[in-house]
């Protein structure tokens, strides 16, 4: 007995001293073998699914390495799984159209969800290199790239110009004439990394304030706020003549975070101060930048103008309008002799849809288990068109679930390939996005709590330059007060909605 005892102990020692051995190799693995297991990990037409552990496993290794070869070879990986998303989320694209239900839809997003994961992961690894060879590589790949690496990736990537050592400034300051309006809008944000050390880029900058593509225009107006050039100042207020909308808005903005000072929208009154107080920054006697702009405020002329949604106004040319048909839409407001929250989104629809001039278009999507739309495209609003819409929101049934995710993701589609292709416009430039309570998705057989950290990652990728404003109304939720520890963790629907918003460029309300 003594001796099977000692045996077995013995053996068990051995495979515990294996193990220990096998995980030193594991960990004094070189960076050539490491680079190996990623490259055999992330092989073209090899499906995430088939060796997801596998793939994990080589990521968690190049994370234990700092070099140009290994940034180079992430970076590799990620356009591997870019293109192995593209099918399926084609596939997605399809069903949604055809107004598919989220048992079509879930099985694709759940092979799907690991490979965007996986590309967090690879952009996690990246965002931790630090070596100046390192984040050479990576900027080059942004600026220099010799394949066309996935926009989403280069977004990322053009953060790290402010991570450069000053020897290297100049492979994002010394600009070539000939770039696209994709590489515009990247070498924009690249400077804005690098912020006051890139002032010597600030002539090339202002003059893509005048670029055709109203995204290098914005982003250009964004970079000047980074670099805090005094002779910027004129150049943005001259601007202010020229642009209306959005690139006007953001003009303001940043001429307010500039200097803190607030003499008005109009160019003439800028002008006057600039030549009056402003002088001290012109002059460079005081220092620009880390101001915070002043919140615009709407006029009762603007809104009585281009009516409002919730108290917001619909300042936006083409206008989605998705909204919340699930059950919990028929629970009464509070303070109110049995209005529903269903009476309220209907009442507030009717009202927007009648302030809008003809001139702007509109759509509507509804959402609870499966997508409903009013129409495959975004019409005029005009009385016809109005008068159908009217009919179809006092037709909507109320139904069972809460599919945030898909609806999003639908309402990209609808606002077109221009919210992720640079050269097509955008064919809805603001989605209000309403809602009274938490995400839900289809799990096994019955209805599970979605999860918002993926919902608002995937927002990104359908939205990586915000050219689309999203509002966010949250009808009926709570106000993260102590009582409710959901809400006050920022893990409730009242965190998800004002994350929505914040992330894009719009606003949150919390009707009462």
């Amino acid at each position: 007995m003594a001796v099977t005892v000692r045996n077995g102990l013995h053996r068990f020692l051995i495979a515990v001293l294996a193990l220990s051995a096998l995980g030193a190799v594991v960990r004094g693995q070189t960076e050539v073998q490491v680079v190996r297991q990623v490259r055999l990990s992330f092989r073209a037409n090899q499906e995430t699914a088939d060796n997801l552990a596998s793939k994990r496993s080589a990521l968690q290794a190049a994370a234990d390495f700092d070099s140009p070869q290994i940034a180079r070879t992430l970076i590799r990986a990620y356009g591997v799984l870019d293109r192995e998303a593209g099918p399926l989320e084609t596939r997605r694209q399809e069903l949604l159209l055809r107004g598919g239900g989220s048992k079509m839809l879930a099985p694709l997003r759940r092979r799907l969800q690991p490979i965007h994961n996986l590309q967090r992961r690879i952009i996690e690894v990246l965002d931790g290199l630090r070596a100046r060879q390192s984040v050479g590589a990576m900027v080059e790949a942004l600026i220099k790239p010799k394949r066309r690496h996935p926009f989403s990736l280069r977004l990322a990537l053009s953060k790290r110009a402010g991570d450069l050592a000053e020897a290297d400034r100049q492979l994002v300051t010394k600009v070539k004439a000939k770039l696209g309006p994709e590489d515009r809008v990247l070498l924009c944000r690249a400077l804005a990394s690098l912020g006051k050390r890139a002032v010597d880029s600030v002539d090339w900058v202002v003059r893509q304030m005048a670029h055709d593509s109203i995204d290098v225009r914005i982003e250009a107006v964004k970079a000047l706020g980074f670099l805090a050039a005094p002779k910027s100042l004129a150049p943005l207020v001259d601007r202010l003549d020229a642009e209306r909308g959005r690139v006007r808005d953001e003009v303001v903005d940043t001429l307010q975070r500039l200097t803190g000072a607030n003499p008005g929208p109009a160019s003439q009154s800028w002008r006057l101060w600039l030549g009056d107080a402003g002088q001290a920054f012109v002059k460079g006697d005081k220092p620009l930048g880390g101001k915070k702009p002043v919140a615009r405020q709407a006029s009762r002329r603007q809104i009585k103008a281009t009516g409002s949604y919730f108290g917001i106004p619909q300042d936006g040319n083409s206008i989605l309008y998705v909204f919340d048909n699930s059950k919990s839409m028929q629970a009464k407001m509070p303070g109110t002799t049995g209005v529903t929250r269903m009476d309220r989104c209907r009442a507030e629809l009717h009202k927007a849809l009648d302030g809008l001039t003809p001139t702007k278009t509109f759509n509507l999507v509804c959402f609870a288990n499966k997508l409903r739309r009013f129409d495959d495209r975004m019409l005029a609003a005009i009385p016809q068109n109005l008068a159908r819409a009217h009919k179809w929101i006092d037709s909507i049934p109320l139904e069972l679930q809460t599919n945030t995710y898909d609806s999003l993701e639908h309402a990209f589609q609808i606002a077109g390939r221009g919210t992720v292709d640079r050269q097509y416009p955008v064919v809805a430039d603001t989605i209000f996005f309403l809602s009274d309570g938490a995400p839900t998705a289809k799990g096994l057989g019955t209805l599970v709590g979605d999860n918002v950290k993926q919902i608002l990652a995937a927002v990104q990728r359908w939205n990586p330059l915000r050219r689309v404003v999203i509002h966010s109304i949250g009808l009926g939720i709570g106000r993260g007060n102590r009582k409710n520890k959901k809400q006050a963790s920022g893990s409730g629907p009242r965190a998800f909605l004002v994350k929505l918003a914040e992330q894009n460029g719009g606003r949150f309300v919390n009707p009462k």
